[in-house]
């Protein structure tokens, strides 16, 4: 099987944003880190409330107690835009023009073999420690930050779709097909 395709701007910030924000693992690290903060902060403010000491606590202390809660929350509200815009400067850098030349991909019985203007890379199914599969992508992983990006787009129609399913079901390891599952 074989599939043209370029990858686009919107096609790296999907896969940035995904591996640094939306990927499930990663967003129960931060979550947790995040309740482990405000965890840490109730318990500052409820020791010195238990102290009841005057000097510490007074009318003023409240808008500095909010502000650092605030700043604790924040990365909630925010860290998800702020991962896109940093996805669009390295997509918009001149110097990263490679990732958006024309792919040819062939699904072989051995390897996957990725040809651009550039480059030929040749991957043994072996070499894929995870598969991903979002609404518009797959993403096969080489390891924990490196993946091969392709859209869904890249289909011709479902049959095609349905075929590479089946290729990628038997030529890569258990442990790549389901390591999202337990993760």
């Amino acid at each position: 099987m074989t599939l043209h395709y370029t990858i686009t701007k919107e096609d790296y910030v999907s896969f940035f944003t995904y591996m640094y924000w939306d990927e499930p693992s990663r967003k129960r690290k931060r979550i947790n880190n995040i309740l482990k903060q405000v965890f840490v902060f109730f318990s500052v403010i409820s020791i010195l409330f238990f102290l009841n000491s005057n000097s510490l606590i007074n009318i003023f202390s409240l808008p500095i107690f909010l502000l650092i809660l605030g700043s604790t929350l924040l990365p909630l509200f925010t860290g998800r835009s702020q991962m896109v815009k940093q996805a669009s400067e390295i997509a918009d850098d001149a110097d990263n023009d490679s990732i958006f030349k024309e792919i040819l991909l062939s699904a072989e019985e051995y390897e996957l073999v990725i040809k651009s203007v550039l480059v030929e890379s040749k991957y043994s199914w072996k070499g894929f420690t995870k598969k991903t599969e979002t609404e518009k992508y797959y993403y096969l992983f080489q390891n924990a930050m490196q993946a091969i990006i392709i859209p869904k787009r890249a289909f011709t129609n479902n049959e095609e779709k349905m075929a590479f399913d089946k290729i990628l079901s038997r030529n890569l390891s258990l442990e790549a097909e389901l390591k999202d599952a337990f993760h």
